[in-house]
């Protein structure tokens, strides 16, 4: 891999992170809002618009970079809470759970990012949207990722997918693999938690579109681009009759549930996105803007023309994608501009058109480029971008999730942080150390910063009484980092300076908090990772785990024996769930059926 497309990686993980948590401070709120959050004294009335910064300067903008801020977590029955200058929301929380579940040159596995991060995330979250939540909280309950039709799941079609998806194209890349076999894990990885294909089109869009980036070194964006990219996904329902799990289950239930064709709905959703690249391409063309005024002029018209201030497409994946690469062909110059008039356009959606949009811009850059600003967990999310891409020493930065025999996900938000012989842990994710006071409610429960062992800061909710486990109970419920992305070595060669330059680490977090919160007794604080539990080095490699499909293969060459089915039903309950042994009797059932009818099985 040439060093400019480690630039391309390295800088396309960081400014995707950064627009985030830019874009977060934004999310959800009025100019008065925006304003109260960055405590500031300038007086608004109702003259000035939504926007009232629209027609002047970006540089006059209120929101300038990354700061500490307040918000209300966990909802209605949450409490205020400092949030770090260059704090993420669930969008760059959800892209790390997927980096996590992937190893060069191997892909994306479903199971550990279904059945541990997923639930464990709800501990986490800031800024869930509601799909990715029932969808996380289903999961929790034990459905199979590819039988995860909660409510509503055929009509989820937000951004959530589209956020998370930058590590597909980063790992394909480094290992050469078929962009279309690539286009596939990205469309399982969205229909665990979306089932609309406003949600997967633009997603598996996207990651083809920065797979383009990448492999061919574009320089320039051209709305031909996008288009491209959107032929491309556009084709990948061919292959869905090729993959059994979507073909045998996933798609027949979509389509029993919606009463629609997958198939007629995903062409549906290419042409609205055809239209929206015409409209975009006619915009550029008929109106030049020579400054920043104009061209947050043609951005604010653009977002009106995609009804992008609407609740009802405000945050739709289709919307996000055009809004970002919109923004990419205005300032194309300028990424800094870019990201500015992201995440003060309030009332979009802030954060995930930012965070899009600086994957997009950042993959781009093939020479060293700093952000604005300070950036949370910036090191250890340059050092999962290494190493999903293959520029780092795998052995020395490997994850190790918990067996999947044995866990056991967290049912509810509070149960994920336990205890055990005085140490703090993340069930699956290992062990933490905790970060400055607790933001305590009047309920049971309260929000604490922690600092995982393999890098990332977390703001969790806990019981005020942590669950305690036997020490010798740990390794069925934790997952263990064998090393911290600090002590990762990386290889040797132009990444090994990149990784060194482009990562300025989280020194000083401590302080910070301290700073925000009061907290005078806080103090910054280093620690290294030790070799905490007993894991297999290829824990991570799949696992003697019964799938559905083997299952069902198994019951049919059996001739449909009542004790081979019986026993693969058991193994199902034990291994999967109770709902993917459902499943499996209900296409046993039916293939029976077909049988005594004359048909084939």
């Amino acid at each position: 891999m040439t060093t400019k497309i480690a630039y391309r990686i390295i800088n396309s993980a960081r400014w995707a992170a950064y627009g985030d948590a830019l874009g977060f401070i934004s999310e959800l709120t009025d100019s008065k809002g925006l304003l109260r959050r960055l405590r500031s004294d300038v007086a608004l009335d109702a003259s000035t618009g939504t926007i009232p910064w629209a027609k002047t300067p970006l540089e006059n903008w209120p929101l300038q970079c990354t700061v500490d801020w307040r918000r209300r977590v966990g909802g209605r029955q949450g409490v205020p809470a400092t949030l770090l200058a260059g704090t993420y929301s669930d969008d760059t929380q959800l892209r790390l759970a997927t980096s996590r579940s992937m190893r060069p040159a191997e892909g994306f596995d479903l199971e550990t990012f279904a059945k541990v991060e997923l639930p464990v995330w709800q501990s986490y979250a800031l800024g869930a949207g509601r799909a990715s939540k029932a969808a996380a909280s289903s999961l929790a309950r034990g459905k199979a990722w590819l039988a995860n039709s909660y409510q509503g799941w055929t009509d989820a079609g937000g951004n959530g997918v589209i956020v998370r998806v930058q590590p597909h194209a980063w790992e394909s890349v480094a290992a050469g693999r078929s962009p279309y076999l690539v286009l596939m894990e990205v469309l399982k990885n969205g229909l665990s938690t979306h089932g609309h294909p406003r949600a997967l089109m633009p997603a598996c869009a996207y990651a083809d579109l920065l797979m383009q980036i990448l492999r061919k070194e574009i320089k320039e964006l051209r709305p031909r681009d996008l288009y491209y990219s959107i032929e491309h996904a556009s084709r990948l329902v061919d292959f869905i009759q090729e993959d059994r799990d979507l073909a045998t289950f996933t798609i027949p239930e979509w389509e029993r549930v919606s009463g629609r064709s997958f198939i007629e709905s995903w062409h549906e959703v290419t042409k609205e996105m055809m239209l929206d690249v015409n409209t975009l391409t006619e915009q550029l063309a008929s109106a030049t803007a020579s400054s920043d005024v104009e061209r947050v002029d043609q951005y604010l018209s653009l977002l009106s023309h995609w009804e992008l201030f609407s609740d009802e497409r405000r945050g739709s994946g289709n919307g996000t994608l055009m809004a970002a690469f919109a923004l990419a062909l205005l300032f194309e110059n300028d990424p800094r501009a870019a990201v500015l008039a992201a995440a003060g356009a309030v009332g979009s959606d802030t954060d995930s058109i930012a965070s899009v949009l600086g994957g997009i811009v950042g993959a781009l850059m093939d020479h060293p480029e700093d952000i604005p600003g300070p950036l949370l967990d910036e090191k250890y999310i340059v050092s999962e971008a290494l190493r999903v891409s293959g520029l780092s020493d795998e052995s020395a930065n490997t994850f190790s999730y918990p067996d999947l025999l044995h866990w056991e996900p967290p049912r509810t938000q509070a149960d994920a942080v336990i205890e055990s012989e005085g140490q703090a842990y993340v069930m699956g994710l290992g062990r933490v150390k905790t970060m400055g006071p607790e933001f305590p409610s009047p309920t049971p429960f309260s929000w604490q910063w922690l600092h995982l062992d393999m890098g990332q800061t977390i703001l969790a909710k806990k019981r005020s009484d942590l669950k305690n486990i036997p020490v010798s109970a740990l390794p069925k419920a934790i997952g263990s980092p064998v090393r911290t992305p600090s002590q990762a070595t990386v290889s040797r060669g132009p990444a090994a300076k990149i990784g060194d330059s482009a990562s300025r680490g989280d020194e000083g977090i401590a302080a910070r908090l301290k700073k925000a919160t009061g907290n005078r007794r806080m103090r910054a604080e280093s620690f290294h990772q030790e070799a905490l539990l007993e894991v297999s080095p290829d824990s991570r490699k799949p696992r003697a785990i019964l799938s559905l499909e083997d299952a069902f293969n198994e019951a049919r060459e059996s001739g449909y024996d009542e004790a081979v089915i019986g026993r693969l039903l058991v193994r199902l309950s034990h291994e999967q769930s109770v709902e993917v042994a459902i499943v499996f009797a209900g296409l046993v059932a039916r293939s029976v059926r077909r049988l005594r009818a004359g048909g084939t099985s």
